[in-house]
């Protein structure tokens, strides 16, 4: 695949970077889905309503609104195999949250002879420095045997600085392993030697272990030598010197060990869940640890579970916060839209305690309509306060509002999300957002479903965006004429298309117009055989003959005379007119039946 503009690398070997340039890579959605890369699951607590802010290298990468209590995004996509994620969860009152997640893919390990590869090159698109630095990169890598693959890669802005990676991956009962080594060399004037080179050594650990329910999503540990500069801190030192800056400014990382881990416990004992890093710096004596972890379980209707974590406030100081929720459905698990209750206990670095309660749940068709409101109180009624919301998705768009009231404070949002798609033949709207949709064309269908995609109906210019197509596979797509007006009849009901990444594809179902009949015929001599044919006045085939008689015929006008043969002979046809009532346009749901004599 070729992407041209501003691009993520895709971070296969080294860290993914903004790039305003070209980038030329072997595509994983081509594999099946088993050899596809990971995506972090993002988990933390919410004070009230809040926005969670992700960001990759410093581009927003998701954005989401969230209710109070904690929160799991679990369909978070990032660009590239690795790279830090920024999490920034913004509070109602102002105040805010922030934690990292090292974000590092399992180890990836390539049958025999199958290989893969990047090439990159272009400026950096990065706030973090004030020039425009250059960035070429290009890694390979290829499986070896049914237990190696072997990878490599060179990063480098030009005369000032390059690195060279090399490793191994390895797959074994116990586990797939990863080794590199990274060699870097960055030329700097401020230093006590021009020449600063130093070198990175990386070992991670993969395993998903059956019979204990465990998955060891990532294990891995870093050390850089002291002279050792990555791509970010390289173009940070450089960027510090062109402007009188010391270079000590830039925290050059020492060792680092990073771990996720989800074990699910034995039957009746619920899950629980690590993520979290560690790592200190050559040039500053702070040592930064930041985590992730929380339990669930459930008893009978009642579910449960206790978060803690460590992230940054806004000024820069840690901070551990715990909770303690209780989700209970108010009636029976077997009832529709039916609401529940929230109630937790929380306590943060501040040593501030509260509750909080709240009621949610969700009405309509498809669950279209979500509400919540939450009531909540901090240290014996200081800091109360109230927070409403709700969201609506409609056929066209996805509709949130919300609305908090606190100590000194209250503040709105309202929101509309989807995504608008024009071509050349016309413009159409979903409350879906992707990147691989399909158009389907079904002129005059109104109203028909497109089955496994609740809300999407096809509109009154008989178009409908089909989101979520998975690239260079074949998907189903078939629609459902219940809804739509009888006086349109679908030749064909199911495509199937095999999409390209982000492409639009448009696919067309055939309608044909006109006014459905249901004919008893009479005929004084003897009945119409089973299967015979009906002709319009221009001699168009328009119906058949079923079972006791009865015609069913399509027809482009509402009276005329038809035709029904069942042989090549005169004496083997009949003649039938018809005269069909004015319909409602509003109410066009049934057939017009009539009854009529088949005359030789």
């Amino acid at each position: 695949m070729v992407q041209v503009g501003d691009v993520l690398t895709t971070g296969q070997l080294f860290d993914s970077q903004p790039l305003r340039g070209i980038q030329l890579f072997s595509d994983e959605k081509m594999l099946p889905d088993s050899q596809r890369g990971f995506a972090p699951t993002i988990r933390g607590v919410a004070k009230s309503n809040a926005r969670v802010i992700i960001r990759q290298d410093g581009q927003v990468i998701h954005e989401i609104a969230v209710p109070p209590g904690p929160f799991e995004i679990n369909d978070l996509y990032p660009s590239g195999y690795g790279g830090n994620l920024d999490v920034t969860i913004q509070e109602s009152d102002g105040s805010q949250q922030n934690f990292r997640v090292y974000y590092a893919s399992v180890v990836q390990l390539l049958r025999p002879g199958q290989h893969n590869y990047t090439v990159a090159a272009g400026h950096l698109n990065s706030s973090a420095v004030d020039y425009d630095p250059t960035l070429y990169q290009a890694t390979y890598r290829r499986g070896l045997t049914n237990l190696i693959t072997g990878y490599a890669g060179i990063q480098s802005t030009g005369a000032d600085y390059y690195a060279l990676q090399a490793g191994l991956a390895l797959s074994t009962p116990l586990g797939a392993f990863s080794a590199d080594i990274t060699q870097a060399r960055l030329h700097l004037n401020t230093t006590s030697s021009k020449v600063n080179s130093g070198q990175s050594y990386q070992i991670s650990y993969s395993k998903f272990i059956q019979d204990t329910n465990s998955n060891l999503t990532i294990a891995a540990y870093k050390f850089n030598t002291e002279k050792f500069y990555d791509y970010s801190s390289a173009v940070q030192a450089i960027n510090e010197e062109r402007y009188g800056r010391s270079i000590n400014n830039i925290w050059r990382p020492k060792s680092r060990f990073n771990v996720t881990i989800d074990q699910g416990l034995p039957e009746g004992w619920g899950t629980f869940y690590v993520s979290g890093f560690t790592q200190n710096y050559w040039n500053n004596d702070t040592t930064d640890l930041q985590y992730q972890m929380g339990y669930n379980n459930r008893w009978k209707r009642l579910s449960y579970g206790l978060n803690v974590g460590q992230a940054r406030n806004a000024d820069g100081k840690k901070e551990t916060s715990f909770e303690l929720n209780f989700i209970l459905p108010l009636y029976d698990l077997s009832v529709d839209h039916m609401p529940t209750l929230t109630a937790a206990l929380t306590r943060n670095g501040r040593g501030d305690v509260g509750e909080r309660i709240g009621i949610s749940g969700s009405a309509g068709e498809n669950n279209r309509y979500n509400y919540g409101i939450t009531a909540m109180n901090t240290n014996h009624g200081i800091g109360s306060s109230m927070t409403l919301n709700g969201s609506a998705k409609t056929n066209y768009t996805n509709l949130t509002a919300n609305y908090g009231l606190g100590e000194h404070y209250q503040n709105g949002s309202i929101g509309a999300s989807g995504s608008l798609i024009g071509w050349s033949g016309g413009v159409v709207a979903t409350p879906y957002q992707g990147n691989t949709f399909a158009v389907v064309e079904a002129d005059g269908a109104k109203g028909a479903k497109v089955s496994g995609y609740p809300g999407i109906e096809i509109d009154g210019f008989g178009h409908a965006a089909v989101p979520y197509l998975t690239p260079y596979q074949m998907n189903d797509i078939t629609i459902n004429p219940k809804g739509m007006s009888n006086n349109i009849e679908l030749q064909n009901t199911q495509a199937r298309i095999a999409p390209f990444e982000g492409a639009i594809t448009k696919v067309e179902f055939k309608t044909h117009a006109g006014i459905p009949l249901l004919i008893t015929i009479q005929r004084n001599n003897g009945a119409i055989p089973f299967g015979s044919v009906a002709y319009d006045e221009q001699n168009n085939e328009v119906g058949s003959i079923g079972q006791g008689g009865l015609l069913y015929a399509r027809v482009e006008k509402a009276s005329g005379r038809l035709t029904v043969k069942w042989g090549p002979g005169e004496i083997q046809q009949c003649t039938i007119n018809y005269s069909a009532p004015a319909q409602d346009e509003n109410n066009q749901s049934s057939f017009v039946q009539l009854t009529s004599v088949c005359g030789e």
